[in-house]
């Protein structure tokens, strides 16, 4: 077994420095029914098993509940100690009523009796986060859940999340982190670092597109990707000498794209979570945690790829969040079927 681990800060647990991410499980705008199927899912957990990744990412707004569904479906022949879960509560059911029924109905789904980490999904200015957290330390002293986390969370949300929890504290908050999407590193790492607070980076592939697959003539046309800004002919043009830079360390150690990306990220004591989409794909991002980039590699990618550098893409602060919200219109006035 090649997969290294990282012991989280406020816990004795030891996670896998790559996770599996399940948004793409059940969900048919990342092609589930098209280019996959059940028997692809049971095959990339079978796979994360044998191989050391020792934790699951999933959350009920993944497919409308369809991915926490099929994930505990092909877990239940595994003992419940072999593995770990995060799941996430959806930013519209932060109510403390809410927060307990999602909970329970992702109990329900991922057939298990309790959660390892649950996180709230993105945060709710419109609800007071006094009575969501509420609804957290409740859950966690009555054993359904194990630790507390966030996702999406920056600076200001983070410390008003730490000034409001009284008996406990936040162990993750899971961000979106990649080579092209590195504004984290200005506010919400140090923060979280100095906090210790352990980060989660998912997209750590930038959805797909740094995973060697495409360039400016041969964009991804799935609508999940649609409308992430980098999906775009002039993004892959204007960034090509850092293409060109992953290739380069990508041929110096003989190794894949998304090896030298995800080696970047784990290098920064950050843990990415992959959708992976097949085994194949699995298990080429498990070797990255065998590469160690050089302080000189690390230099070549900040010359084309930092903070000041590249403009953040506006879909994680403006399209997605609308996103969710339409999301939670569909679920409110019963036109999204929920899985139960």
């Amino acid at each position: 077994m090649i997969m290294k681990f990282k012991r989280l800060y406020r816990s004795s647990i030891k996670l896998s420095l790559i996770g599996q991410g399940t948004d793409q499980f059940g969900n048919k705008n990342w092609g589930y029914g098209r280019f996959y199927n059940d028997a692809d899912i049971e095959q990339i957990i079978d796979a994360c098993l044998d191989n050391g990744i020792n934790f699951f990412d999933t959350g009920e707004l993944y497919g409308y509940g369809i991915s926490e569904k099929l994930l505990g479906r092909c877990l239940s022949k595994y003992s419940r100690d072999e593995y770990y879960l995060i799941s996430k509560v959806p930013p519209w059911n932060l109510r403390y009523n809410d927060v307990v029924k999602t909970l329970n109905s992702s109990l329900k789904r991922l057939k298990t009796s309790y959660i390892d980490f649950f996180l709230v999904h993105h945060p709710n200015p419109f609800i007071p986060m006094k009575e969501t957290f509420r609804a957290f330390e409740y859950l966690k002293k009555k054993g359904r859940i194990s630790h507390i986390g966030v996702s999406n969370f920056n600076k200001y949300f983070l410390q008003k999340a730490m000034d409001v929890l009284k008996s406990d504290e936040i162990a993750l908050n899971e961000i979106e982190y990649n080579i092209f999407c590195r504004d984290a590193e200005k506010r919400i790492l140090p923060f979280c670092f100095k906090n210790k607070i352990d980060v989660v980076a998912y997209s750590p592939l930038a959805g797909g597109l740094l995973t060697g697959k495409y360039d400016e003539n041969n964009l991804p046309r799935d609508r999940s990707r649609k409308f992430n800004l980098y999906n775009n002919k002039e993004y892959f043009i204007k960034h090509k000498p850092l293409f060109n830079v992953l290739n380069i360390l990508a041929n110096k150690y003989g190794v894949t794209i998304p090896e030298v990306v995800l080696s970047f990220i784990t290098s920064k004591n950050i843990i990415a979570i992959p959708a992976s989409l097949s085994k194949n794909e699995l298990l080429t991002n498990i070797k990255s945690v065998k590469l160690s980039l050089s302080s000189s590699d690390i230099e070549m990618v900040n010359q084309y790829s930092n903070v000041d550098l590249l403009k953040h893409h506006f879909d994680h602060k403006i399209l997605r969040p609308i996103g969710w919200m339409y999301q939670g219109f569909r679920k409110q006035f019963g036109l999204a079927k929920y899985q139960t």
